[in-house]
């Protein structure tokens, strides 16, 4: 599992799952994504203020893996998202409780605006989209 890590945190179980690459062959790839998903479930019941998904997640790597296996499962990269400033992935990430731009509109005229200066470097490739 490759995802940005929450800068500066020093541990690598603290990503942010906004935009992560999956291994589908790594052996843990299915654990992790089960376990993740029985307790997305369970929270559906439970108070959604403490239980969004990225917390489940960090619980479950810090808590149900050993340091060795979070090694040899994660890397954490802070460099390579860089958030809004990616080369190849732009993210932009929420507020603490709301999405920054605080609308679906400012974030979709945003995404507009990213999407044109994309496709003015990679004409060819946004003639097909």
């Amino acid at each position: 599992l490759t995802a940005q890590r929450v800068a500066p945190h020093p541990h690598a179980w603290d990503l942010n799952i906004g935009v992560a690459l999956w291994n589908l062959k790594h052996h843990r790839t299915r654990w992790i994504s089960d376990r993740w998903r029985k307790e997305s479930s369970k929270a559906l019941f439970l108070d959604g203020k403490h239980w969004e998904d990225q917390n489940l997640l960090h619980w479950i790597l810090r808590e149900e893996m050993t340091e060795a296996g979070r090694n040899a499962t994660l890397n954490t990269v802070n460099t390579i998202f860089s958030y809004q400033h990616g080369t190849v992935v732009k993210h932009y990430v929420r507020g603490h409780i709301q999405w920054d731009g605080n609308s679906d509109e400012a974030r979709k005229k945003k995404l507009e605006e990213v999407s044109r200066e994309v496709c003015k470097k990679f004409e060819p490739a946004c003639e097909e989209i």
